[in-house]
């Protein structure tokens, strides 16, 4: 069997993946809309007539209505207890624009959103995404690349992108997602931060010799160098 490594960037706005085949250069693939490289971190629950909810995900989750929950920027509550959204809050209780906590609708609850009917973990919102993230690029490998062994996430190692401003419990939040996925070779060291990420990648693909990189990291987000 070839080789492949894939690499997920989940990011504050948008998520995308990469994937490399051995002896071969890393290729980003376009999960997104019109062939769009990567797709929007945003989950929405769309109340039904029968009481329940509708989960859409991606571009269709910032299409939805006024009536649904929406929730965007979720990285930024992994690993939160919901203090930084009880500090950042107005009076009426509901979080300022500048809020760290991500929802347009919804109520954080120590550390957890309401949303949909039911009480969440922010990292169960962020599974949602790169799950979805996930079934896009499986798709595309599948059709485009023949790639057909990709049941088994077990045998893939796998990188995952993070802020250089991540603390420990969400480096392990993110470590968590990608085991949840089926990924049985992720540990802490597999989290790197988004720029030296940037940085140790170009310098490969460029093939420089060992020298110093300064990487301007444009996030949708944050905005890091």
């Amino acid at each position: 069997m070839v080789e492949l490594s894939l690499g997920i960037d989940f990011g504050t706005t948008t998520t995308s993946i990469a994937f490399r085949e051995e002896g071969l250069f890393p290729e980003v693939l376009p999960i997104g809309e019109n062939e769009v490289l990567y797709m929007p971190s945003a989950v929405a629950f769309i109340p039904e007539s029968d009481g329940g909810y509708q989960t859409v995900i991606g571009e269709d989750a910032l299409r939805v209505g006024v009536a649904a929950d929406l929730i965007t920027s979720i990285k930024r509550c992994l690993g939160c207890d919901g203090s930084r959204c009880k500090s950042s809050q107005n009076t009426e209780g509901r979080p300022r624009a500048t809020t760290p906590s991500l929802y347009n609708s919804g109520q954080c609850d120590a550390g957890r959103i309401r949303a949909g009917g039911r009480s969440w973990l922010p990292q169960e919102i962020a599974l949602l995404i790169v799950e979805e993230a996930l079934k896009r690029a499986s798709h595309i490998l599948r059709t485009r690349y023949g790639v057909k062994d990709l049941e088994d996430l077990s045998v893939f190692p796998a990188n995952l992108g993070c802020s250089t401003v991540f603390n420990l419990a969400q480096r392990q939040a993110m470590v968590g997602i990608a085991r949840s996925l089926g990924f049985g070779k992720v540990r802490l060291a597999n989290v790197v931060e988004e720029p030296i990420a940037a940085g140790v990648g170009f310098a490969y693909l460029e093939g420089l010799k060992p020298s110093r990189i300064l990487v301007y990291d444009f996030g949708g987000g944050t905005l890091i160098d």
